[in-house]
């Protein structure tokens, strides 16, 4: 069909919502040489005018832009293919794969679109679709999807668009738009653990996106979010920030936190060097790894001694007031005891390691009822250090453990 462009709609539920970042480059090649394609279009039941039936939307804009500008009749009259009607859903459907196609759609705007797509399936079919029933039917369409990715979509259309809707229409993508959500989730599966009311939860999760809100922007970055998180858990519960970490760290690895998670997983250690039995910790004397900071003692007159009795935990010492050797869950191993093998199903990356060894700390230091002791220091060495507590005499002792 030959029709005039005035005769001819854009779509009105074009899953694209951002202008088209090639939209100046279609504009010039359309100037310089026409429109030589064939724009598919089909009519609503009743409608008198037609509308593009599968993409072609920025097309159609650009064309009646360039008529306004220069009257030029080849602006004006194009060549079209009509596609009977079938069904709402089926057109924004075509809209999509299109436009998916090109790769050209952020994410927040195929969430739209196909959180658009179900309302209209439900309507169609008169019943209420599941993530996997929707996923099934989009397939048997012609648009594969899966489930999860529709789980990470409605997420982002229901919870995250009226809260961020900057950072997601400046292309915040599926992965960061997880990360915020299993943030979320962590915050709520804490306040469980703490058998927090339904109502103070709810209230944490009004807070979470009221702090998403403040952080909205083009340069979205997730980090300064989680320092908040961890003090506003603290208030709620009452509890040192240090122990939120600790246990949301625990919840993160072990999906359980503090006492309940399992057993620490022993490393084997391998020495380079051989070390001394000083200042009271297993293989921590004449490294640099340690120091060891004397206090005055007045009973003494002068300082104390460097030695206390204490335990070897991730690499780090840590005071043990009974005055015997202690390890987590298990004997300390001798030089002559074998060490158990690497757990191959566990990262044995720099980062995930420093982690577990922050974990196993901060747990061990938790059921001795120390846990204020261990301290995070960033990316050094363990990535903690362990503060001894004030001993009877008055004396306080500083043990750190963060050279690289």
């Amino acid at each position: 069909m030959l029709l005039p462009i005035d005769r001819i709609q854009e779509y009105d539920h074009n899953p694209r919502r951002e202008r088209n970042e090639a939209y100046d480059r279609i504009k010039v090649s359309l100037l310089s040489r026409g429109f030589a394609g064939v724009l598919p279009i089909t009519r609503r039941p009743g409608d008198s005018n037609y509308m593009a039936a599968e993409g072609g939307n920025t097309v159609l804009h650009i064309l009646k832009e360039l008529y306004a500008e220069t009257k030029d009749p080849k602006f004006h009259t194009i060549q079209c293919l009509f596609e009977p009607w079938v069904s709402e859903s089926e057109i924004l459907i075509a809209h999509l794969i299109e436009n998916d196609a090109r790769g050209e759609l952020i994410f927040i705007d195929r969430a739209r679109a196909v959180h658009e797509l179900r309302a209209l399936l439900e309507q169609e079919t008169r019943q209420p679709l599941s993530g996997r029933q929707l996923a099934m039917a989009l397939r048997e369409k012609g648009y594969v999807i899966d489930q999860p990715t529709i789980s990470k979509m409605d997420y982002a259309v229901q919870r995250l668009l009226p809260v961020i809707p900057v950072a997601l229409r400046a292309g915040l993508g599926r992965d960061q738009v997880e990360r915020i959500r299993k943030l979320e989730n962590l915050l709520v599966q804490f306040l469980q653990h703490r058998r927090k009311e339904a109502a103070v939860i709810e209230q944490a999760r009004q807070w979470f996106l009221d702090c998403l809100a403040r952080h909205d922007g083009e340069e979205w970055i997730l980090e300064p979010i989680q320092p908040e998180l961890i003090t506003h858990l603290a208030e709620i519960c009452g509890e040192d920030r240090y122990k939120v970490v600790a246990d949301l760290d625990a919840l993160t690895q072990f999906g359980r936190p503090g006492p309940d998670a399992p057993p620490p997983v022993l490393l084997p250690h391998q020495e380079s060097r051989p070390r001394a039995e000083a200042a009271g910790c297993t293989g921590a004397a004449e490294d640099d790894d340690f120091a060891v900071h004397e206090a005055p003692d007045e009973r003494n007159g002068g300082s104390v001694a460097s030695r206390t009795d204490s335990s070897l935990v991730a690499g780090s010492c840590v005071s043990n007031p009974s005055g015997t050797e202690a390890w987590p869950e298990a004997q300390a191993p001798s030089r002559s005891t074998p060490m158990p093998p690497e757990r191959p199903d566990l990262p044995q990356d720099v980062k995930s390691l420093r982690a577990r060894l922050w974990t196993l700390a901060t747990q061990f230091a938790q059921r001795n009822g120390l846990s204020d002791c261990v301290i995070p220091c960033g990316n050094k060495g363990c990535g903690y250090l362990v503060d001894l507590p004030v001993q009877p005499n008055g004396v306080h002792l500083t043990i750190c453990g963060v050279q690289s």
